[in-house]
């Protein structure tokens, strides 16, 4: 299977939104006390937090709810999109605000922090052909399941290469008690790796 074509480069870490005890001034306080509030998923705002490098998919995934949010609860509910599985907090961020929207209503952008609200506007702006002036319906599911199953993958990926790397690192003595075992669990991890479009 193909990727998505259009999809957008780029991307920015995030923080996020939503609630807390009255500051001083008359605004939310957040949990760490900054006045910033907590986002949806109850993480804080992350100014100033490491945030991975959105890839491709996770990007276009965003894209899409951004500029219409109502895909959010298709990709989670049709989809099987697990929220667990991105490897950027701050696409997690979007999409579940995106799915606290309410239906036929804009992006709340008022939900999200600073840094989250730059990288939706800058997600907001950019060509996606599954939703240009002509959308086609059947290429949108396509890009959208398509994003889906790489993000799938590379999640399994990541959890594989951890279990072989604990196994490496606690391995055996070459040629001694359990190192024949190491190694067929190694193989059969590998064996196991779910392949796109499988």
């Amino acid at each position: 299977m193909s990727a998505p074509s259009g999809a957008p480069s780029g991307g920015a870490p995030g923080g996020a939104p939503s609630g807390g005890a009255p500051s001083p001034a008359g605004g939310p306080v957040g949990p760490d006390g900054s006045g910033r509030p907590a986002s949806p998923s109850g993480e804080a705002d992350g100014q100033g937090e490491p945030e991975a490098p959105l890839s491709s998919p996770e990007e276009y995934l965003a894209t899409f709810v951004v500029q219409q949010p109502e895909l959010a609860r298709l990709l989670v509910d049709e989809f099987g999109l697990d929220l667990g599985e991105l490897s950027s907090r701050a696409v997690r961020r979007l999409i579940e605000a995106a799915l606290s929207a309410t239906a036929g209503a804009a992006f709340p952008l008022h939900q999200l922090g600073p840094r989250d609200r730059q990288l939706a506007a800058r997600l907001a702006l950019r060509d996606v052909p599954e939703l240009g002036p002509r959308p086609d319906p059947v290429a949108l599911q396509h890009a959208m399941r398509d994003c889906v199953e790489r993000v799938h993958l590379a999640a399994s990926r990541t959890r594989t290469q951890r279990e072989i790397d604990e196994l490496v690192r606690g391995r055996p003595a070459a040629g001694g008690p359990g190192d024949e075992a190491m190694v067929a669990r190694i193989r059969q991890l590998i064996a196991e790796q779910p392949r796109l479009g499988r």
